[in-house]
C-alpha cells in the first residue's frame, strides 16, 4: 500500500506516514494504532508493531462491519480497462451525488450496496 493511500484511510498526510515509518515521529498512540491496523486488515497488533506482544485488535476495536473490507476494496482497488481515458472530474462529482443521494435515502444505508457503472 502507498502511503497517500494509508494517509488517505488513516485521515494523515503522506508526510506524516513517512516520518512515522523513518522514526522521526513517536510510534502512534492506540486510537491511531487501531487505525493502520484495519487499514492494513491486521488482525494481531504485535504483526503491525513487531514487539512480539500478541493482542489482537478486536479486543480494542470490537468487530468490523462484514462489508467493510469490499467497502475498502472499492474505494482502493478500481482499474481502468483498456485504452479508454479516464473520466472526466464533472463525471466522477455526479456519480459521486448520485451514490451519496442512494446512500442517504436508504433505511439500511450502511449495508445496501451502490454501484454505479461508468458510462
Amino acid at each position: 500500500m502507498s502511503r497517500p493511500i494509508l494517509g488517505g484511510l488513516i485521515d494523515r498526510s503522506t508526510e506524516w506516514v513517512k516520518a512515522v515509518e523513518n522514526g522521526r515521529l513517536q510510534a502512534p498512540r492506540l486510537p491511531m494504532l487501531l487505525r493502520i491496523a484495519h487499514a492494513f486488515g491486521v488482525q494481531d497488533l504485535a504483526d503491525l508493531t513487531g514487539n512480539g506482544h500478541a493482542v489482537p485488535v478486536s479486543v480494542f476495536a470490537g468487530e468490523r462491519h462484514m462489508a467493510l473490507t469490499a467497502v475498502q476494496a472499492a474505494l482502493t482497488d478500481y482499474h481502468l480497462l483498456g485504452d479508454a481515458p479516464p473520466p472526466s472530474v464533472a463525471h466522477l462529482a455526479v456519480r459521486l451525488e448520485q451514490a451519496w443521494q442512494v446512500r442517504h435515502a436508504s433505511p439500511d444505508h450502511r449495508t445496501q450496496p451502490v454501484c454505479f457503472f461508468m458510462a
